[in-house]
């Protein structure tokens, strides 16, 4: 029984008041980091995928990681009890590129820091980060000409097409071209494209050859600008 007091005592002496004034600061500053991250990826991010729609998370994942880094390190008794939860809590997200999770784990290092309460640090890494990622956006070679790219999206069951033949096809009908993705498995093949085509009547023409490269070819054709708005 002693030891069990002690031990209870141990517990209840760790616990630390929470300065409401750094909280409500550090909060509001992991919102507006946040809010900053969803902008640049956004605008910079390379997938296929509809970007503020995946980006709607971030500020509010930012501010839950913050308070529960807040709260847990006040306490080492909820400490132990997050150990708890968490293993009975399970979180599924469907990602389909690196690029996404790396801005999860972004997000998710914001709301560690300023809740550790390590301020100073959390700016001075997170705007180095944002340098990183601007110059590499602009120094990026992009073969897109046009603000008004088109994504270009090639299914194949059963039969094989090879991608430098789709290439060739397209590179006679477009001044630029942008593979995104490619995906083979036994009986699907999906390529996607960014495509900036030279004349929008020649659109029957290359789809039309690449659809005599097998039975089983679907192209969806969509600009792409618009499906990151939506």
């Amino acid at each position: 029984m002693d030891k069990s007091n002690s031990f209870q005592q141990f517990l209840s002496s760790q616990s630390i008041e929470v300065d409401l004034i750094q909280f409500a600061t550090n909060l509001i500053l992991t919102a507006i980091l946040t809010y900053i991250l969803k902008f640049m990826f956004i605008s910079f991010a390379n997938t296929n995928s509809n970007k503020k729609y995946f980006s709607n998370n971030f500020v509010l994942l930012g501010m839950t990681t913050m308070l529960i880094i807040t709260v847990v390190k006040s306490s080492l008794a909820l400490s132990l009890g997050l150990v708890g939860a968490l293993s009975i809590v399970r979180f599924r997200a469907p990602i389909k590129e690196p690029e996404e999770l790396v801005y999860l784990f972004l997000t998710i290092a914001i709301g560690l820091g300023l809740g550790a309460g390590q301020r100073l640090i959390t700016l001075i890494a997170f705007i180095m980060i944002a340098l990183v990622i601007f110059i590499t956006y602009k120094g990026k070679k992009t073969t897109i000409k046009s603000g008004r790219g088109m994504l270009l999206v090639i299914n194949s069951r059963k039969d094989k097409i090879e991608l430098n033949n789709v290439t060739q096809i397209l590179q006679e009908y477009c001044d630029g071209i942008d593979l995104q993705r490619y995906d083979s498995s036994e009986d699907v093949v999906e390529i996607s494209f960014i495509i900036d085509i030279k004349n929008p009547n020649d659109i029957s023409f290359f789809t039309d050859k690449i659809k005599k490269m097998g039975n089983n070819i679907s192209i969806n054709l969509m600009d792409y600008q618009d499906l990151n708005e939506v």
